[in-house]
C-alpha cells in the first residue's frame, strides 16, 4: 500500500467508479479534477492530523504519530474519492446554479462524512518505519545479449526490517542490439537502507530481479540470462497497526468547506 504522502490517493478512474459522467461534467463546466483531488487530499490531511493529535498527543506536545506514517487503506481511498466529488459538484453548482449538480454535491458530501467515519472507526493504518515511494530510476544501455524488445523497470526502497515502500513509476528500456539496462537510483529517503529492482517485458508482470537487496549507490545490470521469475511487484507497506477512534463524530467542517 502507498503512504498518504506518496501522492494523490484516488485516481480519476476511482472517481468514475462512483460517478460515470464526472469527466464529461468536468469538461463541460471547466472543473479541474486534478486540482480538486489535490485540494481534497489537503483537507483529508487536516482532519487526519486532528485525529492523530487527539489520539496520540499529550498536553501541548505534537502527536506521537506523524502524517507520513499513515498508510492508504481502502476506506481512505473511498473517503478521498467522495470528498473530491463533493468539491467538484459544489464547484459545478456554483458555476451554473443547476439543481442536479446541487443534489449530487449534497449526496457526495453526505457520503464523504460517512466514509470518514468508517475510516476512523476501522482505524488509520500506521507504519512504524515508513518508506516513501521510490522516484523513477535512471537507466543506461550496457553491452549484452538481451532479446530485442521494450522492457519496463521499477524500483522500491527497503527499510532495515525488509519492508518495501511503494514502487516507482515504470521506466521503459528499448533493447535493439542486445543491450541490457544498467539501473541506478537517486537519493534514498529517510529510513531506507537498500533497494530492489523489478522488470518485465512491456505490459508484462514485473518480478523482482535481484536476489540480494542492493546497497545505496550500487548499480544493477541485467545479467546475460535475462529476466528472473522472481516475486511479483509489491504495492507498498502494509500497516504495522491501526489507530481507531470509536464513535467518530466530525467535530469541524474542515473537510466539507475546502
Amino acid at each position: 500500500m502507498a503512504l498518504f504522502n506518496d501522492g494523490t490517493i484516488a485516481s480519476q478512474e476511482d472517481l468514475r467508479a462512483y460517478e460515470s459522467s464526472v469527466l464529461e461534467m468536468a469538461s463541460t463546466e471547466g472543473v479541474d479534477l486534478t486540482a480538486k483531488r489535490e485540494l481534497a487530499q489537503r483537507e483529508l490531511a487536516v482532519e487526519i492530523v486532528r485525529v492523530l493529535t487527539e489520539l496520540t498527543a499529550v498536553d501541548t506536545a505534537p502527536p506521537a504519530v506523524a502524517l507520513d506514517q499513515v498508510v492508504v487503506t481502502e476506506p481512505m481511498r473511498q473517503w478521498h474519492a467522495t470528498q473530491t466529488l463533493t468539491l467538484s459538484y459544489r464547484d459545478a453548482f456554483h458555476n451554473q446554479l443547476n439543481d442536479r449538480y446541487e443534489s449530487k454535491w449534497k449526496e457526495y458530501e453526505r457520503q464523504s462524512g460517512f466514509k470518514a467515519a468508517q475510516l476512523f472507526e476501522t482505524g488509520l493504518g500506521i507504519a512504524i518505519a515508513p518508506i516513501g515511494k521510490a522516484a523513477a530510476p535512471a537507466t543506461i544501455a550496457a553491452p549484452g545479449i538481451l532479446a530485442n524488445g521494450v522492457y519496463e523497470i521499477r524500483v522500491t526502497w527497503q527499510n532495515a526490517s525488509g519492508q518495501e515502500g511503494a514502487p516507482s513509476e515504470r521506466v521503459l528500456f528499448a533493447s535493439n542490439n542486445g543491450e541490457v539496462p544498467a539501473v541506478t537510483v537517486g537519493a534514498a529517503p529517510s529510513g531506507a537502507v537498500s533497494w530492489n529492482v523489478y522488470a518485465a517485458p512491456l505490459d508484462g508482470i514485473s518480478t523482482k530481479q535481484n536476489t540480494v537487496a542492493l546497497g545505496i549507490g550500487e548499480t544493477w545490470t541485467m545479467p546475460a540470462a535475462g529476466l528472473l521469475p522472481g516475486t511479483p511487484l509489491p504495492e507498498g507497506q502494509s500497516p504495522d497497526y491501526y489507530l481507531r477512534q470509536v464513535n467518530y463524530v466530525r467535530q469541524s467542517n474542515a473537510v466539507r468547506k475546502g
